[in-house]
This record gives structure tokens, sequence and C-alpha cells, in this order.
């Protein structure tokens, strides 16, 4: 068919028009844009598929037109830009068309280049083929077209994509050497290259993969410098401002950047680098980020050591603190309380007032790291007091002097760390109670004179505080320590100024009652008498003496109250008794020297309360008493006690819900070593089981078994048996497993319950692992056999049962086996596997046991038939005339024929078991095989004997 004289002049005229300019990348697009100044006749705009068939035309009828070659390129861009687009669609038809469209642009692109080696234009066609080849998944030849680019056009325009494309693609395929050199041709040659910050990133990858951490970490470093340049990163971090994706590849720069430091000398490879290459604005991320990675890995030492190497290197930047803190923070998340302790007083000292990071921050800086001086001052001068303390506590029990060296040093350090907060922040809010802290330091250190002085200022010199009273009451107790020191005049001066502090004590505090006492013993000695309704009588009118506003006057009250409490008891008057106690308690300080004797007092005139109401039968009333014991006074030694009875009570009552939260809170609040535990245990497990926490029993009955001295070993035995069974009928197999393990391993008798245990065991693990499963039927034919008398019916049936599941895969096995040339080997075999059966099936019948015996007569019978039928159904010599094939299937029926004999003798006598009243399953089969084997029989003896004859 020959061209229009129309359509062949709008193809000359476009093909001329890429022809004069052979390195122009022209399209369709562009293609269809020109016009031909044509007046007659006017032309239809083409469609891309007609050009398509234009070019087509153009290449069959041409093929040696000068326009040859551009006409084969023309085309293939077309077959290619179709098969991109039809590509991206989601149709199906769409999709097979886009690879004929890629494969047919492809072969195009290579006759192009075969017709027209020397073509000045062939890295664009290079290029176009080698897209080609990428989208035709041909991986290989798309790489080598690359790489014949690079070789032969290496100042192509293409060249920077082409090189990126070469490195991606020896990335991915794990060739780092080949691409860091692609990568670097950008790097090197192309800085102004859209290819250029990838390529950098991919180079560093490159060099790390290759474990040049050094360069790696060098070329991440340029990155950053660049991304801080751009402002898309900041010294705290990738800009807020920046993309999504952006942020991902710095945080992924910032991560590498870490392990290539990490995989080093870490920071002193960090501080190398930048000593050697000059300092970065963003040097703090590097070290933070190589931190917190140590930090991820669980290396707090080396994350410590990180942050505190740029507060060495940078000592007074405006960070150098809050890194400081972090390497506190990590040795605390560490564990490392030994190193705490120096980093807390290397920062004080670094950073405190007076020192040159002090001097050169601005009021701001300083405002921001003030709070972290409070603290770590504070937390110093408490370590060495809250150690002195221990010290000395130790020493008390030990019965040594307390004043020895390691004290000394401890409540100085103490002491000199209180002293430096007060003198830093003299006016800061807070300081009173560090100040209160150092006067209990100088008090424990036995420096009354210095405690007196610091708890008086503290009272009297700060604005109002909570701590003032307290403060001035401390300082009174401690005169009469320093009075007893004293003689003469020296001592009457003590007194004077214990008179004057009392007086200023009652002056400043009147609504206070603690000032100078007056002891007075005619209530505590009526007590003492056992004079109780007169020690009530005078100890009332004490208390109620509205005067006493005193010190002495409290102390007075104090002991008044006492009294009248122990006196009410001691007459069993215990509800008045609870409420001079109580009034008492309103009274004294929480740490009165009395306060724990009363607390106790208060409990039991509760309890006894509890007492007379259960003697009266009033037992919900009691209970309530009980647990008054407990929300009264929780520390008392009687409440433990008294949470048990209530207990008792509620469990007498059925009232389980009650019952089993006092049991519960009991457990909670009280050691394991209590006395009263083991009985809480026992309750539990009755309440538990009770209300339907079934599983919540078995944990209990659990405990009970192995705890449990005072029980027969029956009786723990029972416990575990039955936890067993709670887990399995709430399907709790992994739990229950475990019991019944526990179970076998310490009560391997009664023999019976043991092999059930067992039987048990191998059901769970039936269907998810077979290897236990056929360890636990094994280990019920075992415990069978080693049981003696203690055998029982149910016993041999399931060592029978076990000995009839583990024939099964032995059976698998037979079955499995075909009968092939030669067949002496696989007869061997397979009457081997037979063998194996038909004992293991003996083995189970051995147990006498009437269901096992029935399916294993079954299952030998059908083995022996199954093995006549493998036998006749054998594979066949080749080349046998049919005379010898003949005689070949008769001597095959004469070794078949004695198995099936055997198979219907062995059904014969297993349906025979009818006359036993035996008719199960199996002896129905046996029936069943029979009516379909006799005819045979009798068939095949009919026809060997004709043929005999």
């Amino acid at each position: 068919m020959k061209l229009s004289s129309l359509t062949t002049l709008c193809l000359v005229a476009s093909l001329s028009a890429c022809s004069s300019n052979p390195h122009k990348d022209t399209t369709i697009e562009a293609l269809s844009e020109k016009t031909l100044n044509l007046e007659e006749p006017i032309a239809t705009p083409l469609k891309r598929e007609n050009t398509s068939e234009f070019y087509r035309r153009f290449l069959r009828n041409a093929p040696k037109s000068t326009l040859y070659g551009d006409a084969l390129r023309r085309l293939a861009d077309i077959e290619l830009q179709t098969g991109q687009e039809k590509g991206a669609s989601d149709n199906k038809k769409d999709r097979v068309l886009s690879r004929k469209k890629i494969k047919a642009a492809i072969g195009l692109y290579e006759t192009f280049l075969k017709t027209y080696p020397n073509r000045t234009n062939n890295d664009l066609i290079l290029y176009q083929l080698a897209k080609a080849y990428e989208l035709d998944l041909q991986q290989d030849k798309f790489l080598l077209t690359l790489n014949t680019i690079v070789r032969d056009f290496p100042k192509t325009r293409y060249i920077e994509e082409v090189q990126f494309r070469r490195g991606e693609t020896y990335f991915v395929s794990g060739k780092y050497k080949q691409a860091e050199e692609a990568y670097s041709s950008i790097i090197n040659n192309h800085p102004d290259s859209g290819y250029y910050e990838k390529s950098l990133y991919k180079y560093g990858w490159s060099r790390f993969k290759q474990s040049d951490y050094a360069e790696s970490s060098h070329i991440f470093i340029r990155f950053l410098e660049r991304k801080y340049q751009q402002g898309q990163l900041s010294i705290d971090g990738p800009s807020t401002e920046i993309s999504r994706s952006d942020k991902e590849l710095l945080m992924d720069v910032l991560r590498v950047t870490s392990l290539s430091f990490s995989y080093q000398q870490g920071h002193i490879s960090v501080t190398d680098y930048f000593t050697q290459n000059g300092q970065k604005p963003f040097e703090s991320i590097i070290y933070n980020n190589l931190a917190e990675l140590y930090l991820e890995k669980d290396r707090i030492r080396d994350a410590s050591v990180t942050y505190l190497a740029y507060s060495k290197r940078y000592p007074t930047s405006s960070l150098a603190p809050k890194y400081h803190s972090k390497a506190i923070d990590a040795y605390k998340k560490g564990g490392f309380a030994s190193l705490v302790l120096p980093a807390k007083i290397s920062f004080v000292k670094q950073y405190g007032m007076n020192t040159d990071y002090w001097k050169v921050q601005s009021i701001t800086a300083r405002e921001s790291i003030t709070p972290l001086l409070k603290q770590h001052i504070q937390e110093l001068a408490n370590h060495y007091h809250a150690q002195a303390r221990k010290i000395k506590t130790d020493n008390k029990a030990k019965k040594k002097k307390t004043n020895n060296t390691q004290f000394v040093s401890s409540i100085t350090e103490a002491t000199t760390w209180y002293k430096l907060y007060i003198t830093s922040f003299p006016k800061d809010n807070g300081t009173e109670k560090i100040n209160f802290l150092l006067a209990e330091a100088h008090q424990d250190a036995g420096q009354y004179k210095n405690a007196i002085y610091q708890f008086e200022k503290t009272a009297y010199q700060y604005p109002q505080h909570k701590q003032q009273e307290n403060a001035a009451y401390a300082a009174l107790l401690l005169y009469p320590a320093i009075e007893k020191s004293l003689k003469g005049a020296e001592q009457k001066q003590w007194q004077q100024k214990k008179i004057s502090s009392a007086l200023k004590f009652t002056e400043t505090y009147p609504r206070n009652k603690y000032t100078a006492s007056i002891l007075v013993n005619t209530s505590e000695e009526l007590f003492k008498t056992g004079d109780y309704p007169r020690a009530i009588s005078t100890a009332s009118q004490l208390s109620s003496n509205p005067q006493l506003t005193s010190k002495t006057g409290q102390e007075l009250v104090i002991s008044a109250l006492l009294v009248i409490g122990h006196s009410e008891f001691e007459m069993r008057n215990y509800s008045k008794a609870e409420e001079s106690y109580q009034a008492l308690k309103k009274k004294l300080p929480g740490n009165h020297k009395e306060i724990k004797n009363i607390n106790e007092r208060l409990a039991a005139s509760i309890y006894k309360q509890g007492e007379l109401a259960k003697s009266s039968n009033k037992s919900a009333i009691a209970a309530e008493f009980f647990l008054r014991v407990g929300k009264v006074v929780p520390d008392s030694k009687l409440r433990a006690t008294a949470d048990y009875d209530a207990a008792t009570i509620y469990i007498n009552l059925e009232n389980w819900a009650k019952a089993r939260k006092i049991l519960e809170d009991f457990r909670k609040n009280y050691p394991e070593s209590h006395k009263l535990q083991f009985g809480v245990t026992e309750k539990l497990a009755l309440v538990y089981n009770k209300s339907g926490k079934a599983l919540k029993a078995a944990n209990e009955m659990i405990v009970l078994s192995n705890t449990a001295k005072h029980y027969t070993a029956n009786q723990r035995r029972e416990l575990l048996w039955e936890a067993a069974s709670i887990y399995n009928a709430n399907k709790r197999e992994k739990t229950a497993q475990r019991i019944l393990t526990a179970y076998i391993k310490n009560y391997p008798k009664p023999l019976e319950q043991a092999i059930e245990a067992r039987q048990l065991l191998a059901d769970f693990n039936k269907k998810s692992n077979h290897k236990r499963y056929h360890h636990w039927l094994r280990e019920i034919i075992k415990a069978d056999n080693r049981g003696g008398k203690e055998r029982t019916r149910r016993t041999h049936f399931l060592a029978a049962n076990a000995y009839m599941q583990l024939t099964l895969p032995l059976f698998k096995a037979y079955k499995s086996v075909r009968l092939t040339i030669p067949l002496k080997r696989s007869l061997k075999k397979k009457k081997g596997l037979m063998e194996k059966v038909v004992k293991s099936y003996d083995n189970a019948m051995k147990y006498r046991v009437a269901e096992i015996t029935t399916s294993a007569t079954y299952y030998i019978a059908e083995i022996y038939n199954d093995f006549a039928g493998a036998l006749l159904q054998s594979q066949k010599p080749k080349n046998l005339n049919k005379e010898e094939l003949e005689q070949y299937t008769v001597l095959i029926e004469d070794q078949a024929f004695p198995f099936e004999e055997k198979a219907i003798d062995i059904h014969t006598a297993n349906a025979e078991r009818v006359k036993d009243n035996i008719y199960d399953k199996w002896v129905k089969l046996s029936i069943t095989e029979l009516s379909k084997l006799n005819p045979v029989r009798y068939a095949k003896a009919e026809k060997r004997e004709a043929y005999v004859e």
C-alpha cells in the first residue's frame, strides 16, 4: 500500500524537522505543535495511534530513505510513551498492551543502534533504551546501557541522571564500591546538579556500607552543613517548616552519622573530627544524637561520656549544662549511682555562681540554669546527710561510737552543701527548708549549739513558712542536752537562753502548745497502783483546764489523756478508752514518743469491742469493729489479726465478696512470711471457689500444694490435681500442662491418676506437637509396665490405646511404600514395616481390652489384605511376553493368597466375637469386610486351579 501524497508530505516535513537538529529531544507533543504552511488540502490533525501507523508504513515503504532512521526513532519514542501511559492504568488490558509497547520500543531502539551505530545523537537513543529496559524489568541490560552511555558519551546532557541511576542500581544490588564511584562522579563534577544532594547522601551510605566510617561521617557532615546553610537544620535539630520527607531524610542522616562515629571511637572521634575540620554550628546535634544512640542500645556510660565530652569541649556554651544534666540523667537511668554523685559535684563546680561559666552568661541563661543548680546542690546535701544518718544508725546497732571518720566526713559534706545553697540563694522561696535541714545535720552531728542557732534562724529569720514552729520547737528540745553538759554559771546562762527561746516561742506562736512544762505524777501514780476511777477523775481535771496553753500545760494535757485512756481500757470500758485515745492523738505531734504505744492501745480498744460483740453472737457488728482497727490504726500490730478475724466471720456468713476483698488486701498489706498468710491462702481458695473465680482458686490450690507442710501428701496431691482440672476446664492448656507435669513428678502414685495426667498431656499435644504427643504416649506405656499391682483396667486401656496411637505413624509409613521394580527391595521394605505394625498392634492386644483388641484385630486383618492387594498391584517387569506375564502373575497371586487368607481368618475371628456379646464398631467392620473378601477369595482360587490344570 502506498502512502497518500498528503500523508507522505506531512511525514517528510516532520522527519525533516527531526533530522535537522538530531540533538533536540523532540516529542510527539512537540511534533504536533509544528504546522505546515499548506493551503490545499486542509489536513486533519493526526492522532498518536495514526501517527504510529503512518511511521510503520513509511518504514515498510521507504527502507532506503534518508529519513528512515528518524522515522525509526520517532516510532520507538511513540511506542515507549504509549507503554508508559498504559502501564500506569489499572486496566489489565492496558497493562498487557503496555508490556507489548515497551518491548516494541526496545526492538526499535536496538534496531536503530545496529543500523546507525555512529550517529551523534545515540546518547538519546541509549537513554531511551535504558528507560525501556528498566520499565521491562531487564535490570542487567538497563545497567549495561547506562554504562555504555558513561563510556561513549561522557559529556551527554543526561550524564547526571545516568550516573545517579547507575549508583542507585549498584547500591541496591550491594555493589557499594561501584555505587560510590557513580555518586562521586556527580559530587565531583556537577555541584549544581539536581542530583547532587541525593548523590552526596547515597555516597555517604556507600562508604558506610563498606565500613569506611571515617569517610562516611565526613560526607554526612558535609550534607548536614549544606542543610544548615539552606535553613533546614538548626542547632535544635531539623526545622519545623520543612516537609515530612525532608525531616525524615535529615533524621536518617543524623542517625547514620551517629552510627559512623559509634563504630569508630565514639565521642573521641567526634571531637577529633571537628578539631581537624573546624567547628560547626550544629556540632551539639552530633554529640546529642550519638549519645541518644548509645542510650537506645543501653550503653549508658558511653552516652554520658558523650554528653560530658561536649560540655568539656564547650564549657561556656549555653548548652553545656543541659548536656551535663543529660549525662547525669543517663547515669541515673542506668543505675550508676557511683557516677551520679561526681557528675553532680562537677556540675555545681563548673556552672555554679562565681564560676567562669556563670560570669559570661546572660541573666536569662543564669535563670535557666538556676533550677538545676538548686536541684543538684540540694540532692548532694541530702545524699551526704542520708549517708551520715545511715552510718549513725548502723553504728548504733553495732554499739560503736558515732563520731568516726566516715560519719564526720559525710556530715561535714552535708553541712557544706546546705550552706552553699543558703549563701547562693538566700532569699529564694524554699531556702528556709534547706536551713531547717542544715540545723538537723548539726543536730545529727551532736553540734547542738550550731543546731539551735540554725533552728532558731529557720524559725524567726524567714517569712512565714510551714517549718517555723517545728524549727522553734526543735531548738527548745536541744537545750536540755546542752544544760546537762555544763556546770555553774555557763549552765545557768543556757538556762536563761532556753527560757528566752521558750518565751519567744509562746509569743511568736501563741496557738502552739509546746512550751515549758511541769511534770505531774499524780494521775500516773494512781494508774500504777490500779486505782483507775481516781486516776480518771484526776486526769480529767487536768485535761479540762483551759489555762494550760503553754508547753508545760500541753504536756499535762497529754499525760492526762494517757492516764484516762489506759484506765478506761483496764476497766474494760473499751468504747470510752477509744474516745480518750482518739482525743489524745489529735493533740500529739506525729513524732511524739508515745504515739506508737497510743496507737496500739487505740487499736486494742477497738478490737476488744469486736470481741465483746462476737461473744454476744453479733457477728456482723463484730466484723465491722475488727475492720475498723485497720482503718483507724493502719500500722497497728493488731491489724493483721483483726482483718483475719473479720474475714473468718464473713466466710461463716457466706458473704464471699467481703471476705474476698479483706483477704486480698491482707495479702497485699502483709509480707509473705506473716504467720497468717497460710490461713489466708486456705480461705482464699475456698472463697474464690465459692464466688466463681475458678482460676484464682486454682492458683491458691497450687500454693497450698507447694507450701502446706502440715497437709498430708494425699491432700497436697488432690489440690494440685484439682488446680490442673480447673485450668483444663477453662482452656488454659499451657498452665494445665505445667501443673500436670509437676503432678507426675511429685505424685507418681496412685498410678491410675498419674497415668491419667500423662494422657491429658498427650491430648494437649496431639495436634500441636507430635513429638511431645508421642513422648507422653510412651510414658503412659512405661508407667503401666512399671505399675505392678497398682495397674487397673483403666491403666490397661490407656496403655493399649497409647500403643494404638503410636502405631499410626508406622501404619502410615507402611501405606506409603509402593511395590516397584526391583520388587525384592521394595517388597522387603514394605514387609518389614508391615511386621512392625502387626507387632505393635499385637502389643496393644496383650492388654486384653475388648475395644482395643477388636480395633487392633481389624487393623491387622486390613494390613494383610492391603499387603495382598499391594502384591497384586505391584509394578510388573517390562519386556515379558504374554505367557511369561501370565506366569509372573500367577506367582504373584500365590504370594498374595496367604495374606488374603490371613486377612479373612482374622476378620472371621473378629466377627465371631459376636458370640461373646462383643458387637462394637470394629466387629461390624470386620463382618462388612468378610462379605467383600470371601467371593473374591473363592473366585481367585477357582481361577488358579484352572490355570494349574
